[in-house]
């Protein structure tokens, strides 16, 4: 199985996204999920499999509404809801390389927090979202945007930026830790 999880990583590193969002009229709650686009129809129907059977949760694969002239359709695998991303993350996070497995474990924390709060009773989901919400939402911005230039250079003094970066946003909402890696541990 680790060789199925393995495989499943990387195409997570390499098409997939972590997503958290602010959504509502009102922008009142956090949207998470888990997504992985491609145009290979075969190899999304081995990744749900993968997902289905090592992890346990389901998913589904829409096609994009959005059809661009002279480009192949591109459908999506979607994973949503706080709990189905947690243990997606938790899974595939051991098996994850590069510089996007820091967007997992940033959402992956966001996750542990919001559920924690709904667990313990302190008005479950209705429970507000707090400053350190926000910065979670800012820090996910942060590292997407910093992924995509990673992407780029490739270069091991730019990812360490992007990790101080994060950790710096993050130090906001919780000023006892000192860098991202203690934060997310």
């Amino acid at each position: 199985m680790d060789i199925k999880l393995s495989w499943l990583a990387g195409i997570v590193e390499g098409e997939g996204c972590f997503s958290l969002v602010k959504g509502g009229k009102t922008k009142n709650y956090f949207s998470v999920f888990v997504s992985i686009t491609n145009t290979d129809l075969i190899m999304l129907n081995e990744c749900q499999s993968i997902i289905k059977e090592a992890i346990g949760i389901p998913s589904k694969i829409v096609k994009r509404k959005k059809v661009i002239p002279n480009r192949k359709l591109r459908y999506d695998i979607h994973i949503q809801g706080f709990e189905k991303c947690l243990k997606f993350i938790e899974v595939i996070l051991p098996f994850m390389k590069t510089q996007k497995k820091l967007q997992a474990e940033l959402l992956g924390q966001f996750l542990k927090r919001r559920l924690f709060i709904r667990n313990s009773g302190r008005k479950g989901w209705k429970a507000e979202y707090t400053s350190e919400d926000t910065k979670f939402l800012e820090a996910m911005k942060s590292l997407k945007s910093m992924t995509e230039s990673v992407e780029t250079e490739r270069s091991l003094s730019h990812v360490d930026k992007v990790t101080v970066r994060a950790a710096r946003i993050i130090e906001g909402a919780d000023s006892s830790r000192n860098d991202l890696g203690a934060y997310l541990n």
